[in-house]
């Protein structure tokens, strides 16, 4: 029988199991890595706890084989609890390795796959590092699958257990234990034996109702928890809210913004009529009301959605460990700002680009210990990741003491594979030299490994940063290392943006991407191969008139008027925006146009302005990639 057909009206109770595990997993992952730089006796203490919750969890779901699995990493965090085992490299990557099987299996359990996994292999592995070689041999794969079975005096949940009246779990006081069930095949009792190492005592009855607690039906938990003797226990300082309601109220926050900006245009109109001030008091004090609260309120809706970029960096603390080891190569990360917050929606977008930069930092950035070694560096390399708050901006830097990029080289490989010809190789600056790197087929790699070397991974990264409307900057110096900037917009509801003028047309276009703005003369535009180029900083721009793009009729117009170009990023590539006019910066909500328009090339939506019009959003990156220029 599927196993989920025993959970049928517990659809609430398994949502809550995925979300604690992926928390607790993370966590799991951190304190490995950290075990091995020689943490305290309270890392190995939080380890213990997330294998002996995911025991028990499982257990109660029906899910035997997990439940097996953190039964056997249990026992084994048991041994270094007691000082019997020392957490050797060996002992934390099979733990890894057990926390990255909770990840696919926590996969299969939200996809609803019922499945029978082979873990003998790993449980057996594990079974190795606790008892040794010796010990191992003698206990077959089957006994160990089957070990659950001869628990003695352990308290389990059965398939008859039931919620109680409050929608919650059973304590595992209440809970009917297990019958003992005799096995002359079975392991030796010392592997369940009860035990209270005084650094690592199990739960306490307190600590498993909060456990059990995170199962509940729920859907808001309480501000505390009670325990036994009454007074309250740690406070539960967060509540899951569910998204779609979220999302409601955050069109309910951009509609109330649009209301403040309309009030705020009223109020300035009527003050230009000259009406007497008295008569204007009352409105006065009401638009400053309602801007302050408004403002609070969207503040407050955008943090709710906020989540701190640490969730990324535990993940790619582990590669870092099994990719440095695996290449011979001594590296450490340094992760600085962890708790810098950005949207929920940019979260999981910028963890694949971050892996692969740092990869790509380790695996032929940071040179191997012999070659630092005879270059008077440190044996042991460092990536530095960095994340900080910019204005309405996130800046994240991936940075190695490594052997740098060499430019010229990029430029030979680019020739080599066809990808630029030796005039534009003359043409080139030195950044635009650098920038090769995120060409595809372009790779530093000296050979290909089943890591870098292909040339797609920085190709990958572009993309990623450039669907975000970010900015990416290279910074390397040969020998010494390398930088790698990305900037990229805190919240993508709404946004800061400069409103243009293209003759009558407005146009909105978001602060993340503008660098400067500057009047342009006609001197200053020129062609080249048929395309419009400006002059920026010592480097030619590609332009974009946008009264061209958006066929915006021109006749009778003045081609000599004022013209103003708006330099924008994409990624690590700049470009000259052509407009008519600067009206200033406002703050805009992000609204769909609908499914009749559908998605237009350069436009990311619309807002609706103070004076009750809407105007249409630029999509940056979307406009330079339809207009050839990316």
């Amino acid at each position: 029988m599927n196993v989920y057909d025993n959970l049928l009206g517990m659809e609430e109770v398994l949502d809550e199991f995925i979300v604690e595990t992926v928390d607790l997993l993370e966590g799991v992952n951190e304190d490995l890595v950290s075990l091995e730089s020689g943490a305290d006796g309270e890392v190995v203490n939080r380890i213990f706890r997330a294998f002996h919750a995911l025991k028990g969890t499982c257990g109660f779901l029906g899910f035997e084989q997990a439940k097996n699995l953190a039964l056997v990493a249990e026992d084994l965090l048991k041994q270094v609890c007691n000082n019997e085992l020392e957490p050797s490299g060996t002992i934390i990557d099979l733990l890894l390795e057990t926390s990255n099987w909770f990840s696919s299996f926590i996969g299969d359990v939200r996809e609803r796959a019922d499945k029978e996994y082979e873990i003998e292999p790993l449980i057996g592995k594990l079974h190795e590092a606790r008892y040794g070689n010796e010990k191992h041999n003698e206990i077959e794969h089957s006994q160990l699958v089957g070990l659950d079975q001869s628990i003695d005096e352990v308290t389990t949940f059965g398939d008859s257990a039931e919620l109680d009246e409050n929608n919650k779990l059973p304590s595992a006081e209440e809970a009917e234990p297990a019958t003992k069930q005799e096995d002359p095949t079975s392991v030796d009792k010392s592997v369940i034996d009860d035990y209270q190492p005084p650094e690592c005592a199990p739960p306490s009855d307190s600590d498993e109702a909060t456990i059990l607690e995170a199962c509940s039906v729920a859907k808001e938990r309480p501000t505390t928890i009670q325990s036994k003797d009454g007074k309250p226990s740690q406070a539960v300082r967060t509540i899951r809210v569910d998204m779609e309601r979220l999302e409601n109220l955050m069109n309910l926050a951009g509609e109330l913004a649009l209301s403040r900006n309309q009030l705020g245009q009223a109020y300035a109109n009527l003050l230009a009529t000259k009406i007497p001030d008295g008569a204007l008091d009352n409105l006065d004090q009401v638009n400053t009301s309602l801007a302050r609260v408004t403002t609070e309120i969207q503040e407050g809706v955008m943090q709710m959605r906020m989540l701190p970029i640490s969730s990324v960096f535990r993940k790619i603390n582990q590669v870092v460990r099994g990719l440095s080891r695996k290449r011979g190569k001594q590296v450490q990360l340094e992760l600085i700002g962890e708790e810098t917050e950005l949207d929920r929606s940019v979260i999981e977008a910028i963890g694949d680009p971050l892996l692969r930069l740092v990869r790509n930092s380790v695996d032929h950035g940071i040179e191997k210990p012999e070659d630092r070694k005879a270059a008077g560096k440190p044996e042991q390399g460092t990536v530095i990741l960095r994340a900080s708050h910019e204005g309405n901006h996130i800046v994240i830097e991936v940075e190695d003491d490594g052997s740098g990029v060499d430019a010229e080289k990029l430029v030979t490989k680019a020739l080599a594979e066809g990808v630029i010809n030796s005039s534009e190789a003359g043409a080139m600056s030195y950044r635009e030299k650098l920038n090769l790197i995120f060409k595809a087929g372009i790779s530093t790699a000296a050979q290909v490994t089943d890591v870098s070397g292909c040339g797609v991974g920085m190709d990958v990264v572009h993309t990623h940063i450039s669907k975000l409307n970010g900015i990416i900057d290279v910074d390397t110096k040969i020998g010494t290392g390398t930088r790698i900037t990305i900037k990229l917009p805190l919240a993508p509801a709404i946004v800061m943006g400069l409103r243009v003028s293209v003759w009558e047309e407005d146009y909105i276009i978001p602060l993340t991407s503008i660098i400067e703005t500057a009047k342009v003369m006609d001197e200053d535009l020129t062609k080249v191969e048929d395309k419009w180029v400006i002059r920026f900083q010592d480097s030619v721009v590609p332009a974009l008139f946008l009264d061209e793009w958006f066929l915006i009729e021109t006749i009778g117009k003045d081609e000599h008027s004022e013209r103003y170009a708006v330099i924008v990023a994409v990624a690590e590539f700049r470009y000259a925006l052509v407009v008519t006019g600067l009206k200033g910066q406002e703050e805009v909500v992000i609204k769909p146009l609908g499914q009749a328009l559908g998605r237009i090339p350069g436009v990311a939506g619309g807002t609706i302005g103070a004076d009750g019009l809407i105007t249409i959003i630029l999509d940056v990156s979307g406009l330079i990639c339809h207009m050839g220029l990316g």
